[in-house]
């Protein structure tokens, strides 16, 4: 049977209370938190490395190609009438407390991403060569 394998990481203080809260409100242990994020992430990543292959010209050209639906007029208006009907549906008020949720998420985010300063002593840089006494 094989041996099972653990894995640690180290957190400033705003990204643990960040991830804490995530967790309290989802109702999972830290351990779940971290399969989960291997499972989403590993795929996920395969397939942005992938298109960026470009063995695989295939997917490159289909994305362009997507890119250019997008930009139409047509699909510009479609979108429009999507939009005009849910306003509709949903008030202002709705809206508004989704978008400002959607930016903490987004913000959340950002500061997890947050590069770190190094931590401990700098690295001493040593000159080449024997030492002159």
């Amino acid at each position: 049977m094989a041996k099972w394998e653990t894995m640690a990481g180290k957190f400033s203080p705003d990204e643990y209370k960040i991830i804490k809260e995530y967790l309290d409100k989802n109702h999972l242990k830290p351990s779940q938190l971290v399969q989960k994020a291997i499972k989403f992430y590993i795929p996920f990543f395969t397939g942005v490395n992938t298109f960026k292959d470009p063995h695989h010209l295939f997917w490159l050209e289909f994305i362009q190609e997507i890119n250019t639906l997008v930009n139409s007029k047509k699909y510009q208006s479609d979108v429009e009438k999507i939009i005009s009907k849910l306003l509709k549906k949903y008030s202002l008020e709705q809206i508004e407390n989704e978008s400002k949720e959607l930016e903490q998420i987004e913000n959340k985010q950002k500061e997890l991403e947050k590069k770190h300063d190094p931590v401990g002593r700098p690295k001493q840089i040593r000159k080449r060569g024997r030492p002159k006494t």
